[in-house]
């Protein structure tokens, strides 16, 4: 299975924060993606602050 997630943090440390909220055993890494128009306008309305991460659904 893969998520998606955005996180406004550094690259480093969006990892280390979204291996907090994933299962156990579960890998993450940044991975350069484009963006739907749909999940760029979820991520204006979620107004992440810095530290923050959001898991977004695939299209």
């Amino acid at each position: 299975m893969k998520q998606v997630w955005l996180a406004l943090a550094k690259p480093s440390q969006a990892v280390t924060l979204v291996l907090a909220h994933v299962p156990e055993g579960w890998t993450a890494e940044v991975v350069p993606a484009v963006l739907t128009e749909r999940q760029l306008r979820l991520f204006r309305e979620v107004s992440l602050k810095p530290g923050e991460i959001y898991r977004i659904t695939k299209d």
